[in-house]
């Protein structure tokens, strides 16, 4: 999906769609379905508007179409707090390596990986990444409590 397709779903997919988005952009909800619609040139939709959609509803496909159009696999940043069950995140992060390996093998049985599969394996990769990175998150944090003490 392109970004301008995004933007435009992005909008009319919430509840109320552009008229109860609108307002709580700080314009109207036909300013804001012109802003979105490709065929209107007059209203455009700005990058701090694009962003602050995504921010009120959190929905990031505009941001996800972006990476895409750009060549990039988003990965989100860890949340975390100390005291994070450490073995736990190990546990998942291995787990979700599973997954991308399970598919990595799945996808070359025919010895062709399709655009699907492409896709598939970029998903599961994204989220054995975010899981080690939550992973390592905890890790540092844990190594600044402990050099606190």
């Amino acid at each position: 999906m392109n970004v301008l397709d995004a933007a435009y779903h992005l909008v009319h997919d919430q509840p109320g769609g552009a008229e109860a988005l609108g307002p709580r952009l700080g314009m109207s909800g036909k300013l804001l379905s012109n802003k979105v619609r490709q065929a209107d040139a007059t209203h455009v939709l700005t990058l701090s508007e694009a962003v602050r959609m995504q921010q009120l509803t959190g929905d990031h496909r505009i941001f996800l179409a972006e990476a895409e159009q750009l060549g990039y696999i988003p990965i989100p940043a860890p949340n975390t707090a100390a005291g994070d069950n450490i073995t736990k995140d190990i546990l998942d992060a291995a787990a979700d390596f599973g997954d991308y390996m399970r598919e990595v093998n799945k996808a070359l049985a025919d010895n062709i990986i399709t655009t699907n599969e492409r896709k598939e394996l970029e998903r599961r990769l994204a989220t054995f990444m975010a899981a080690a990175y939550h992973l390592q998150a905890d890790l540092a944090s844990k190594a600044a409590n402990d050099a606190a003490r």
